[in-house]
């Protein structure tokens, strides 16, 4: 009987670890995953789809405002790196992770339209 109890509960964790939910941090830091989902989300409406499309959204902003003008987009790399390191030093906690998060998804911009 005990044996069968964590038999289905591994079964049960191995099943939860298997299904393909990511947040919007993720998805907006990993592109090639958020390129597969948002094809695989075409169409559909479910909550995950529609965090999909909205990181889909949202790192096609940053990627056209890379490639219209990279040098204007490094820069905002670099005045964004200054004032987290600003916040870091004074104290504001919520603005240097706010500030950490962007600069995540504005490298992951970069990583992916870089050449080679």
């Amino acid at each position: 009987m005990m044996r069968r109890i964590f038999f289905l509960s591994c079964v049960g964790l191995l099943l939860l670890g298997c299904q393909d939910h990511h947040t919007y941090d993720y998805l907006m830091t990993h592109p090639q995953v958020l390129e597969k989902k948002a094809a695989q989300c075409q169409g559909s409406t479910d909550e995950q789809c529609r965090v999909v499309q909205q990181a889909a959204n949202d790192f096609y902003q940053l990627m056209t405002a890379q490639q219209s003008d990279p040098e204007k987009f490094g820069n905002q790399i670099l005045q964004d790196e200054t004032a987290c390191q600003a916040a870091k030093t004074a104290g504001n906690e919520k603005l240097y992770a706010d500030l950490q998060q962007k600069i995540r998804y504005e490298l992951a911009v970069v990583s992916m339209t870089s050449p080679g």
